[in-house]
């Protein structure tokens, strides 16, 4: 068999002992443990606690806790203590500087922060055995300058460093001690330590189980097991067929004889002693024999091979049927791979003292209302036949010779006691009490299953169930409640109106013992009916223009959802009404009108609408008389509306007047007068729409002189004239002075004097008139000047911000500019 070490597992077999006097025996079983390879021995089961212990000097070892005098028969020593310095920094057992002999055995040392399980420093003649050693967080176990320790038999575990052998340790025995999940290495020896004895130790499932960097010396590795091995095991030996090599900085060391088993080779022991055995005639006889082992192969035997087997898990049974009253002696022996054995000689007596057997033992029955019961026992007994009787002969019968236990009649639901018996030929008895329930756990059964259903919305619902149970209905019940009834002969109806939906109907049914059976069936309640017209709608003939009012009214139990039309020239409000929802022009217009329900249910009917054109195009704003200033343009904007839209403008005094787009304007040259204006507006189909009113031109602006009347002078003796120009929309211009003694004025506005005026100042007061006697004034200033004065002749010159009058004559006026 080819055999390869995975992980850490125990081959301790467990077999238990028993002896069987029933016809099934006791089931044993070979078990594996999963704890570990080999037992921790623990010496003392009630530890004391103490504190960390150092010892610097030998005067240390003087006390408590230690003991001894510190010679090799009698060393310091301190055992059975457990010294736990969790959230502390430092060591458990600190020992340095010494030559005594001392030892530590069978501690509990549970590290803190920063510290050692034990530390050995420059000592000698050392002990440390059966100790427990837990999360160190520098190491568990630290040699440094030691000589001449023996280290065996400890547990290291979930330490940082299991062991640490360091600076110059050497001639040390660290033998069949367990490091186990180590976070760096289950052993580690430095560069200057060699001579080490590394034996029988198992190192299991360390980060990495060993690290050597000793150099030009060597350390000695035998017989230990190694997680971490990949060799094979061939001949199942439980030794490793290569050796493991040691990790290091030069890898020259290698445990020539790898373990595949624990170290330590435990001897084979009996759990139990073999006893001497009796055996019940005709059973068969099976005995289990316990023991402790360690090993892939554990090979059993027996020395009666004709009556007897031994299986591989310890197994004895008979092999042949025993008769009665025979004995028979054994001898069994057990060896395991490493050629441990253990044997032992016992006796097994056949004997007939017993009553029958149950085969199966009887146990209360629970039968079902209405149903035949039957109950059929078995015994067995090496002394058959068999008799069988009971005592409740009124309800129930059994067979004598069988043991097939039937009622006598109807059972009614209840609880029924009776007492069983069964004898062999010897007369040996064996009874059993045992309770017939007889109850009623099957619920109605439908006699009409229930199936999906479907009603119209508004529709009355029924549905008729049935269904039998032989204890008869009691009574029936439905839900949702707040829709459904349902009376004692299981006909469900609507209690009120149920709405469109989809509806899960739950419905049960009991019997007289309150069995219930429930269903449930889908009711899909639809509404398929299209609405109907209350007021249906009728087609009408419709004004261009004007208001369209056609009131459809539809019925549906649902409620109507919407109402339209196929024409988006038309539309409909919510509340059915067909109202112009574009500008359609004359002409006919077949509509479907439409009315739904929430469910898509439509109902429609058709009808025409025709649109007509009989209407005269009408005023926006009715036109009204004008009134324009003679030579102004009137620009009198008229609008006027008609759906079919306007085609067009006319007015009836052409020569006056023009018009476009509505748009009334008067000829530049209109004279003053009272115009009769007829505008006349016509749409695309000729109706045409007349107003009469009345624009008059009058000239209410008097005449304009164009230009600055101006201060006249002249010299005595001489006479005036002086030209006048006046302009005005009328024309002619009628010219007039105040003082037609001395002045006269022509019809081109030339204003003269009649005779020569006397020297000094005249007004006159000019009046230009239209023919509309609309009139202006002026006043002009003449001065006479003496014959020999010369008249001022003015010019203007700008100096600076200064305006300067030069006359040629001896005026000096000088006028200050403004602004």
């Amino acid at each position: 068999m080819r055999k390869k070490l995975l992980r850490m597992n125990s081959f301790i077999l467990v077999v238990l002992i028993s002896l069987s006097l029933v016809p099934l025996g006791n089931i044993c079983t070979h078990q594996v443990s999963e704890s570990s390879y080999g037992p921790i021995n623990v010496i003392d089961s009630h530890p004391s606690t103490t504190g960390a212990i150092v010892v610097d000097s030998d005067d240390d070892f003087l006390v408590a806790p230690w003991t001894g005098s510190g010679t090799s028969g009698d060393p310091y020593t301190i055992q059975n203590l457990v010294i736990d310095i969790t959230g502390q920094a430092g060591s458990c057992v600190v020992i340095l500087d010494t030559n005594k002999w001392f030892s530590v055995i069978n501690c509990t040392l549970i590290g803190g922060d920063l510290g050692y399980g034990v530390l050995l420093s420059n000592t000698t003649n050392g002990l440390l055995n059966d100790n427990r050693i837990y999360n160190h967080t520098s190491c568990g176990i630290r040699v440094s300058k030691t000589t001449h320790t023996n280290i065996s038999g400890n547990l290291i575990k979930n330490c940082y460093n299991g062991i640490e052998i360091v600076y110059q340790s050497y001639n040390n025995t660290i033998k069949l001690n367990e490091f186990v999940q180590s976070t760096n290495f289950g052993l580690f020896a430095g560069e200057q330590s060699g001579e080490n004895v590394i034996s029988e130790n198992s190192f299991l499932d360390n980060r990495i189980n060993a690290l050597d960097d000793a150099v030009n010396i060597d350390n000695y590795y035998d017989s230990n097991l190694w997680t971490d091995y990949a060799g094979d095991d061939l001949n199942t030996d439980a030794v490793g067929d290569t050796p493991h090599t040691i990790a290091g900085a030069f890898p020259k060391n290698e445990d020539t004889n790898p373990m595949i088993l624990p170290p330590t080779r435990p001897a084979i022991s009996w759990n139990e002693e073999p006893s001497d055995q009796l055996n019940q005639l005709g059973y068969d006889f099976e005995y289990v024999l316990n023991i402790t082992a360690y090993g892939f192969e554990i090979v059993w035997s027996i020395n009666d091979t004709t009556n007897f087997d031994v299986s591989s898990t310890g197994l004895i049974t008979n092999a042949t049927f025993l008769p009665e009253g025979q004995r028979y002696g054994l001898f069994v022996e057990v060896e395991d791979v490493y050629s441990n054995s253990i044997n032992a000689s016992f006796e097994v007596a056949v004997i007939d003292t017993t009553p029958p057997e149950w085969v199966e033992k009887p146990t209360n029955q629970i039968v079902e209302f209405g149903e035949h019961f039957q109950y059929d026992l078995d015994a067995i007994d090496s002394s058959p036949p068999l008799l069988w009787c009971i005592n409740d002969t009124t309800n129930f019968a059994i067979n004598a010779t069988s043991g097939l236990i039937v009622n006598n009649s109807q059972l009614a639901v209840g609880s029924y006691g009776l007492r069983v018996e069964v004898n062999d030929s010897w007369s040996q008895s064996r009874t059993s009490e045992i309770v017939i329930e007889v109850v009623d756990t099957i619920p109605p059964e439908w006699n009409v299953v229930t199936s999906p259903q479907s009603i119209e919305y508004g529709d009355t619902y029924q549905y008729d169930l049935d269904a039998f149970d032989i204890a008869g209905i009691d009574s029936w019940w439905v839900s949702p409640a707040k829709y459904f009834s349902i009376n004692s002969n299981g006909t469900i109806r609507n209690s009120s109106l149920i709405p469109v939906g989809e509806y899960t109907v739950y419905v049960w049914v009991n019997d007289t013992h309150n069995q219930i059976n429930g269903s449930s069936f889908k009711l899909i309640v639809e509404d398929t009916t299209d609405p109907i017209w209350i007021i249906e709608p009728q087609g009408v003939t419709l004004e261009r223009g004007e208001r369209l009012d056609i009131q459809m009214v539809a019925f549906d139990l649902s409620g109507i959802s919407w109402y339209r039309v196929n024409n988006s020239l038309f539309s409909t409000t919510n509340d059915g009404l067909i109202v112009v929802s574009g500008n359609p022009t004359p002409g006919n217009y077949p509509l479907l009108v439409f009315a739904s329900d929430p469910y898509a249910n439509i109902m429609y009917s058709e009808i025409l609408i025709v649109v007509v054109d009989t209407k005269s195009p009408t005023w926006v704003i009715e036109p009204t008389d004008r009134y324009v200033e003679l030579g102004q343009s009137i620009d009198y904007q008229l609008e006027a509306y008609d759906p079919s839209g306007l085609d067009s403008w006319s007015v009836n005094d052409t020569t006056h007047f023009s018009i476009i787009d509505g748009m009334l304007q008067n000829e530049p040259t209109t004279p003053v007068g009272e115009y009769i204006v007829e505008v006349s507006v016509e749409d695309i189909y000729g109706h045409s729409m007349i107003d009469v009113f009345t624009i008059t031109i009058q000239d209410t602006m008097a005449p304009t002189f164009d230009h600055q009347i101006v201060h006249q002078f002249v010299t005595s003796g001489d006479y005036l004239s002086y030209d006048l120009n006046a302009t005005d929309y009328s024309g002619a211009i009628i010219w007039s002075t105040n003082n037609t003694d001395l002045f006269d004025i022509d019809e081109e506005g030339t204003i003269t004097s009649l005779t020569p005026l006397d020297v000094g100042k005249h007004y006159v007061r000019i009046s230009a008139s239209d023919l509309y006697g609309n009139s202006r004034f002026v006043d002009l200033c003449i001065t006479v000047l003496e014959e020999d004065l010369v008249p001022v002749d003015w010019m203007t010159i700008t100096v600076g911000a200064s305006i300067v009058l030069v006359s040629t004559g001896v005026l000096l006026v000088v006028f200050k500019k403004r602004g």
